[in-house]
């Protein structure tokens, strides 16, 4: 941009271009060579736009113009970076090839970017924004939504489209504008300036809305609307005409959309268009009602999961930090997350330390502390501190990224008892025309459009998939994320829980039962020694001493050096001057340090009952041993006594582990059956035998070493947690990893199953009262419907009742906002 030097823009009169002030807010450089060029164009934007005072930069392609609007009286400021010409210039989000196409468009800048969504109200947590390609599109859309949907902090948004207007609420903390604006624009980037499609379907409910109006006005008061109501009236059927020839001449068969045809087409000829605006109304409000809610329970679902930040800051290889969009990360980088912020990708922390708000992912309450060497998992929210994270997965590759691509394709299942009561509606479409017939013959045609409105499957199209959504959002707020919904219907015919032993009701860790000495130490001595020994190892065993002697208030421990050990079998260190040693029998008879007959038989049924025993010595004598066994989970007890509670008929421990601690973990907890000593490989083929017996078996596993009896049970829980999303072959994963979910899931299984009988039963009643009625009360198609449109509405607000019982009346109206 050389041509913008300090002479040039001092002689206004030069050839080359002019400047030309308008008004004390704004001016205006001519002459096309500033348009000449894509790269010209570019340089200018990212020049007149550094400058603080500029608050838009309008180019006219037709004219030759380019308007600068700027703050009152700062024309000179501005002008003065053409001259100094700013080494830090933003970045333009819009190609240039995109000024190019349109004769005249403003930009505007936000942050470090420039943009071309121009800006018509900002606030604390508010912007409003209007764009060209907003009107009359719902391709771009539905582009938008989706685009604001996968961002972190953005609490709603309303898209005017035929003002071609966007406001978008949102938390500052968690998102900034620049973050919103390029997450705009790159949504509307690939659609193109042809993306233009029928808005029909989104006025739908407008226009049944004025045909219910213009059709009820025309029938009682002004007949002259009738053309008008009966216009709106058949465009409101388009919908069903689409369907019932879909089925018809795809499917070849005959279904409900087939009925709903027959009728419009009936009231049509028959000049009862009140009575077809009123079908489409309640039809209209019935889609409406359930794209609605199960578009915005389905963002629910994956808010937590799907939704990241869509610029993070990346530490450079000289030290510095740049905002880049995410992406562009790859594996290897390294990025900044600061206090507030959430974390966008999972890695490990390579400095720094804070703490982590991990509930949306792994449903625990209380923030966890987090430090050089930890992981981290993407759409967790640091609280406090700062942490430098190398990045292993980002983007759809990241746990949450993994989690909202099942829930995406979960929240998609089709019920059985849906599907079956599709199939009973539509295999009495042919009698409930004959019986049409029948009541036409004998009572007249208003008779026979009551029987044929009267039809089942539209209202359990409508509430059986909405019943699946809310389902499955109270599981994900319960910290259970359901891989296959299959696994929701199978769960109330389940009569037989396994459960897998090691790290499912006994937790991985181990825990210090006792303390033993045979010298002249003490107990406390022994674990206190024992302790300093292991408390800079991560292994179960070290963390199960260390935990322990501190748990019971123990003195600080003495600070090690590494050259103070030696690693073999066990484990040598010098302690205040003293040796001691720690590991198996075995390491102790190869260190040549001897335990007497009479104390290996003193600890022979320690063993049996498949303890670890880890033998110590002090300066070269035996002291003893610490004796570590395995940890119960504390809701292992509570689980079991809920399960029984629930109508669970068996409960059996299935491990690998030998038969007495297996015998001794099954009577605690009060199980009917056990089986020891089973190879990983064998669990499968005993939970095919309890299924050949009749059973309908749920096996509950680590999701890992159990992946064949996962996938032989007829349900499969996984305790694995988050991060074992990707490789676990559970159909359900409790993100906590333990126990404690276990009733809640068989309890929100068994309320979808009560919940769409319900609804069907509604369905079947209120419809089968109205045929009835047609021949014994005289039931006109007005009768037909109200009863047809309110149960199926009444259909809709039963299945929203298992998220109303979980969060109330406003966790509804949120739903339908």
């Amino acid at each position: 941009m050389s041509s913008l030097n300090a002479n040039a823009f001092a002689t206004p009169g030069s050839a080359r271009f002019s400047v030309r002030i308008t008004g004390p807010d704004r001016f205006v450089i001519g002459g096309a060579e500033w348009l000449s060029s894509d790269s010209r164009l570019a340089m200018l934007l990212r020049v007149t736009l550094a400058a603080p005072a500029v608050r838009s930069v309008t180019v006219d392609r037709q004219r030759h113009e380019v308007e600068v609007q700027h703050e009152p009286g700062s024309w000179r400021a501005v002008a003065a970076n053409y001259r100094i010409r700013p080494a830090d210039l933003p970045e333009l989000d819009v190609e240039p090839e995109e000024v190019e196409s349109h004769r005249r468009r403003s930009f505007f800048r936000y942050g470090r970017l420039i943009s071309d969504w121009i800006r018509q109200d900002e606030r604390p947590g508010l912007i409003r924004l209007r764009h060209p390609g907003l009107c009359g599109r719902p391709p771009i859309w539905d582009a938008v939504s989706a685009a604001l949907d996968d961002l972190l902090g953005i609490r709603a948004y309303r898209i005017d489209g035929l003002g071609g207007s966007l406001t978008v609420r949102f938390d500052p903390a968690l998102i900034h504008v620049q973050q919103i604006v390029h997450g705009l624009h790159q949504a509307v980037r690939g659609l193109g300036e042809n993306a233009v499609s029928s808005i029909l379907h989104r006025i739908d409910f407008p226009v049944a809305v004025a045909s219910l109006t213009l059709s009820g006005v025309a029938t009682f008061a002004a007949p002259v609307l009738l053309p008008v109501g009966t216009a709106l009236m058949l465009a409101t059927a388009v919908p069903s005409y689409r369907r019932a020839a879909q089925v018809v001449i795809r499917e070849r068969r005959l279904g409900v959309d087939v009925l709903d045809s027959i009728i419009f087409t009936t009231c049509l000829f028959t000049g009862e268009i009140f009575a077809g605006a009123m079908t489409a109304f309640f039809l209209s409000v019935g889609r409406t009602l359930l794209r609605k809610t199960q578009a915005q329970s389905a963002r629910l679902l994956v808010d937590a999961f799907g939704r990241q930040p869509s610029i993070v800051r990346l530490e450079r290889a000289d030290g510095s930090t740049a905002e880049v969009p995410i992406e562009t990360v790859r594996a290897g980088d390294v990025i900044i997350v600061n206090t507030g912020e959430a974390v966008p990708v999972d890695g490990t922390i390579r400095s720094g330390e804070g703490m982590l708000d991990q509930q949306a992912l792994t449903g625990e309450a209380a923030p966890v502390e987090r430090a050089a060497g930890d992981p981290v998992l993407a759409a967790t929210l640091l609280v406090a501190g700062q942490v430098r994270v190398q990045v292993e997965r980002a983007g759809k590759d990241t746990t949450a990224g993994k989690i909202a691509d099942i829930l995406r394709e979960t929240v998609s299942h089709k019920l059985e008892l849906q599907t079956r009561g599709e199939a009973l509606a539509d295999s009495i479409v042919v009698p409930a025309l004959g019986v049409s017939a029948l009541a036409g013959a004998m009572i007249g045609p208003s008779a026979a459009l009551a029987v044929i409105n009267a039809d089942l499957g539209t209202g359990i199209r409508m509430a059986a998939p909405l019943a699946v959504v809310t389902s499955l959002s109270a599981c994900i707020q319960s910290g259970i994320l359901v891989k296959q919904g299959r696994a929701l219907e199978t769960l109330p015919q389940i009569d037989t829980v396994v459960f897998d032993k090691t790290g499912t009701l006994t937790r991985s860790v181990p825990e210090v039962g006792d303390v033993v000495a045979c010298g002249t130490h003490a107990p406390a001595e022994m674990l206190r020694l024992a302790a300093a020994a292991e408390q800079n190892f991560s292994h179960p065993i070290a963390r199960a001493i260390v935990d322990h002697y501190q748990a019971h208030g123990g003195d600080p421990l003495p600070v090690l050096d590494a050259s103070q050990y030696a690693l073999g079998f066990g484990l040598t260190v010098t302690i205040e001057g003293r040796r001691v040693r720690l590991g198996s029998r075995r390491f102790m008879d190869r260190e040549g340090i001897t335990f007497t007959e009479a104390f290996d038989h003193a600890m022979a049924p320690r063993r049996e009952a498949g303890h670890t025993l880890i033998y110590m010595s002090i300066d070269d004598a035996p002291a003893g041993l610490v004796d570590l066994r395995p940890s119960q989970r504390p809701e292992a007890a509570d689980t079991v006594e809920r399960l029984r509670a629930g109508g669970i008929k068996e409960l059996i421990i299935l491990s690998g582990d030998h038969d007495r601690p297996t015998r001794q973990l099954a009577g605690q907890l009060g199980m009917d059956r056990y089986f020891a000593e089973v190879l990983p490989e064998d669990k499968a083929a005993v939970i095919a035998g309890l299924q050949r017996e009749g059973r309908s078996v749920c096996f509950v596993g680590d999701g890992i070493n159990d992946a064949l009896a996962l996938r032989q049970a007829d349900v499969s829980v996984s305790l694995s947690g988050a991060a074992g999303i990707a490789t676990d072959t559970a159909q359900v994963v409790f993100l906590e990893g333990n126990l404690r979910r276990m009733g809640e899931l068989f309890t929100i299984a068994r309320e979808l199953h009560s919940n769409v009988g319900q609804s069907w039963n509604l369905i079947r009643g209120a419809n089968g009262i109205c045929v009835a009625g047609v021949f014994l009360a005289g039931f006109n198609i007005w009768h037909s419907v109200f009863f047809n449109n309110a149960s199926a509405l009444g259909a809709l607000g039963n299945s929203l009742r298992p998220l109303q019982r979980r969060t109330g009346a406003s966790g509804v109206i949120n739903l339908l906002r």
